[in-house]
Formats: C-alpha cells, structure tokens, sequence
C-alpha cells in the first residue's frame, strides 16, 4: 500500500512539473497594427473574431475614433521557443490581409 501512494505522489510531482516546463516553452509576445478607413462595429467585430482564427493569437483589442476613422488594434499571441531555422509561420501579411479585405487601410505594424 505504502509503495502505491509512493507511486501516485510520485506520478504527481512528474506531471506537474511537465506541465511547468511547457509553460517556460512558450514565447508570449505583443503587437499593435494601426489602420485608417471608414469602419462600422460589425466590420471591427469581424476582424476581432478573424484575428483569434489566426494561429497563437489569445488577445484582441480594438480602438477606433469614429470621428478620425482611424484605428489601433492591440493583440497577443503565444507561440513555443524554436530552435535553428524552424518557424512558427507567424506573418504580419496576414493580418494586413484581414484589414484590407474588410475595406480598411494598413498603417504600421509594431512589436511591441
């Protein structure tokens, strides 16, 4: 009995530790996109829900100035460390794209 708890409290300590491993793995990283145009809350809650389809992204924020038509859109994406010449496949393009295809114009894109 002593050595089947030893085991469980064992497999325990090796599974939460795996699971802190992982997360140290993980690159989290910040960019803004600002955009001109004329937009209306449909077409900013379209881009909002395309930017999540994009693969690492886990964060939107959108602001516009109505009477300016001009806007910023913060996001976040995780991605895992990479070692060589191994990509992630992250590309601005894309979400340059996602704003023209809604009618918007692309200014600046920036890590921050």
């Amino acid at each position: 009995m002593r050595t089947l708890g030893g085991l469980l409290l064992l497999f325990a300590f090796l599974s939460v530790h795996s699971q802190n491993n992982e997360r140290k793995d993980l690159i989290e990283s910040r960019y803004t996109y600002s955009f001109s145009g004329a937009a209306d809350q449909q077409q900013l809650n379209k881009l909002e829900q395309q930017m999540y389809q994009l693969k690492g992204i886990i964060e939107v924020k959108i602001n516009y100035k109505w009477d300016s038509g001009m806007g910023q859109m913060f996001f976040k994406r995780v991605s895992t460390k990479r070692t060589g010449e191994m990509s992630d496949e992250f590309n601005p393009a894309d979400i340059k794209r996602l704003l023209s295809e809604i009618g918007l114009v692309p200014i600046e894109f920036k890590e921050l």
